[in-house]
């Protein structure tokens, strides 16, 4: 259940990366979620390795349209995934785009 209620909610194109490549960004906050995070990040590339470009940042230095607040925040080809993600969820998301790749 945890999965399904854990949606994407905006799109924005500044976070979907270059033609043809996937991009995954996540902002940290300074929360009690970000090493935790930074762990999934580390997993996710060992996983995907170069089929998309990781981009770690400080959500303080986050352009304002992006609109964060709780972190931490991901976009997955451009896609908000706002607040703490399992690997799992996160896995699914990369996926899910790859596959439109």
């Amino acid at each position: 259940v945890r999965r399904e209620v854990m949606y994407d909610d905006l799109w924005f194109a500044s976070m979907a990366g270059p033609p043809g490549g996937l991009s995954v960004v996540l902002w940290l906050d300074g929360g009690p979620f970000d090493d935790e995070a930074r762990a999934i990040a580390r997993k996710l590339s060992l996983r995907f390795g170069p089929r998309f470009e990781l981009w770690v940042g400080v959500a303080a230095t986050a352009p304002k349209e992006l609109e964060l607040r709780s972190g931490p925040n991901w976009f997955v080809a451009g896609y908000r995934m706002r607040g703490h993600r399992s690997e799992a969820h996160l896995v699914s998301a990369i996926e899910r785009e790859l596959r439109h790749l």
